[in-house]
C-alpha cells in the first residue's frame, strides 16, 4: 500500500515550510520530506546563531535555533505533516502521478514542490587527500575540538566571515585565507576581526595540506609566487554553493548555465507538475525569498490540482 498525498514537498527549510502551510491553507493534504532535521539553518548560516537579519516582523529578535522552533511550531499549528531524516532517493513519474521514494517508503503524488537548496562547493579530493576528518563545510557545534588550537577558514565571504566571528568567539584561533585580493565580507563582519585576532590572508591560493597519521597539522598556500605554510588544525570551507539538483535533473527539469532551476513566475517549471522554491531557484538566497517561494508554488499548485481533478 503506498501512502498517497496530493502535494509532496522535498525539503524543509523555509520554502518547503511556506509551502506546506499554504497548502494546508488551501485544503490539500502536503508531506515535506526533510533530508536532516526541519530547518536545518545554523548549519550553514552561522551569522543566524546571533539575531535574524532581513526578515520583517522577526528583524534582530530570534536566532537561528528560536527561528526552528517557530516553524515546527506553525507547521504543528497548521496540521502540516513532515518527516525529518526522510532522504528521497528517486521521484518517478508514473501517468499524470509521481512515485516518490525515500530510503524507507513509497509515496504517491500529483505534485511536487523541489525545495532541495543548495549545497557547499567542496574542496578537490586530490586537495583534501587523508585530511576528510579534519575538513568542514559548516562551523555550528564544531568548536569544541579546536579551543585555543589554530585552523583556516577558507573564503572571505558573509558566510566565511561569520563563521571564523562564530569560531574565534569560543576561543579558536582563526586564520582566514582569500583567493581575492581583499577580503569580501560586508564591514558589519570585519569589524569584529581584530578584537576577536582573526588574521587574514589575502590573494593567496591553498596548494596542499599535510600532517600525520591523517591528521592536519599544515596548510600550504600560494601568494605572489611564493609559498608559505601556516600551523592548522581544521579547515573550515566557505568557498561556495552549488544547486542541490540531483533530483531536479533525473526528472528532467531544465536548468540554467549555473545549474539552477528554471522556473516562471508561477515557480512551475517545464515538467508538467513540478515546482521548484528556494534557493535552488539562483535568487536571492534569503530567507524571506524563499518563504514566498514556498507560498507562491503552493498558490500555484492549488491551481494545478483543481485543473486535473
Amino acid at each position: 500500500m503506498i501512502d498517497k498525498y496530493n502535494i509532496i514537498i522535498v525539503g524543509g527549510g523555509p520554502a518547503g515550510i511556506a509551502a506546506g502551510i499554504y497548502g494546508k491553507y488551501d485544503g490539500n493534504n502536503p508531506l515535506i520530506l526533510e533530508e536532516k532535521t526541519l530547518a536545518w539553518i545554523p548549519e550553514n548560516h552561522v551569522n543566524l546563531l546571533d539575531k535574524l537579519e532581513g526578515f520583517p516582523g522577526l528583524l534582530n529578535t530570534v536566532n537561528g535555533n528560536e527561528l526552528i522552533d517557530r516553524f515546527k511550531h506553525s507547521l504543528s499549528e497548521m496540521e502540516v505533516e513532515y518527516k525529518e531524516n526522510s532522504r528521497v532517493n528517486s521521484i518517478i513519474r508514473q501517468g499524470s502521478e509521481f512515485i516518490v521514494k525515500t530510503d524507507t517508503n513509497k509515496y504517491k503524488t500529483t505534485a511536487v514542490v523541489l525545495a532541495t537548496g543548495t549545497l557547499p562547493l567542496e574542496l578537490p579530493e586530490t586537495l583534501v587527500g587523508d585530511y576528510k576528518k579534519d575538513v568542514f563545510y559548516f562551523a555550528y557545534d564544531k568548536f569544541q575540538d579546536y579551543i585555543g588550537k589554530e585552523v583556516v577558514v577558507l573564503g572571505s565571504r558573509n558566510s566565511g566571515s561569520t563563521a571564523a566571528i562564530y569560531l574565534a568567539e569560543h576561543g579558536v584561533r582563526v586564520t582566514i585565507i582569500e583567493i581575492k585580493p581583499e577580503v569580501q565580507a560586508k564591514e558589519k563582519h570585519t569589524k569584529y576581526f581584530k578584537g576577536l585576532g582573526i588574521r587574514t590572508i589575502t590573494d593567496a591560493k591553498v596548494t596542499k595540506l599535510s600532517g600525520k597519521n591523517k591528521k592536519l597539522e599544515t596548510v600550504s598556500y600560494l601568494k605572489d609566487g611564493k609559498n608559505y605554510d601556516i600551523n592548522c588544525r581544521a579547515i573550515f570551507c566557505y568557498i561556495g554553493i552549488v544547486p542541490n539538483i540531483k533530483l531536479a535533473s533525473s526528472l528532467g527539469v531544465k536548468l540554467d548555465e549555473n545549474n539552477y532551476a528554471v522556473t516562471n513566475f508561477y515557480q512551475t517549471t517545464d515538467i508538467d507538475g513540478v515546482f521548484v522554491a528556494g534557493d535552488m531557484c539562483g535568487d536571492l538566497k534569503h530567507i524571506v525569498a524563499a518563504s514566498g517561494q514556498g507560498a507562491k508554488a503552493a498558490y500555484n499548485i492549488n491551481k494545478y490540482l483543481n485543473s486535473h481533478h
